[in-house]
């Protein structure tokens, strides 16, 4: 509720400030100008950045790599993008410092450092791995199912229920 209000009132608030100061300063037609100009920007450098990460995202799976940053850069690029063509000063700084791969690499790194928190917290309770080659339909023989321990007292019941339910949806397919 907090970071909502944040973002819906402070943050346009604060840009709807800064750019009556900037038009105050430069001109309504060169304030104008100015929203245009990074929304432009914006595009034209998201487009070019989003290229390159998708270009080394092919490249490091082509490679047999798990592509984790790859996936953050692409990640960060579209929300800088979206900062940039959002009107306002803060966004578009914020918008160029997640589209800079310099500056990219520190988000990238906040990012995964969260991210990896948020899945230690909510993991799955079931992996199924099924090998290269394998015809889900009918081979079951070469299916690894993995059940990981759990340490939670009242979880016993929602591992059950989550079994259950992923057997009735292998059962399904």
């Amino acid at each position: 509720m907090c970071l909502l209000f944040v973002l819906m009132i402070v943050v346009p608030t604060i840009e709807l400030y800064l750019l009556i100061q900037i038009g105050q300063y430069i001109g309504p037609v060169n304030t104008i100008a100015l929203i245009i100009l990074t929304g432009l920007t914006g595009s034209i450098l998201m487009k070019m950045e989003g290229w390159r990460a998708w270009k080394n995202l092919k490249k490091e799976l082509l490679d047999g790599r798990l592509p984790g940053k790859r996936i953050a850069d692409g990640f960060l690029i579209l929300l800088g993008g979206i900062f940039l063509i959002t009107p306002g000063v803060l966004t578009d700084c914020l918008g160029l410092l997640l589209i800079f791969p310099l500056t990219r690499s520190f988000f990238r790194e906040r990012l995964i450092e969260v991210l990896k928190d948020k899945i230690k917290i909510h993991a799955s309770s079931i992996i199924t791995v099924y090998p290269e080659n394998t015809n889900r339909d009918h081979d079951d023989s070469n299916v690894i199912t993995v059940y990981p321990e759990n340490t939670h007292d009242d979880s016993d019941q929602s591992l059950r229920s989550l079994s259950e339910n992923a057997r009735e949806d292998e059962r399904r397919d």
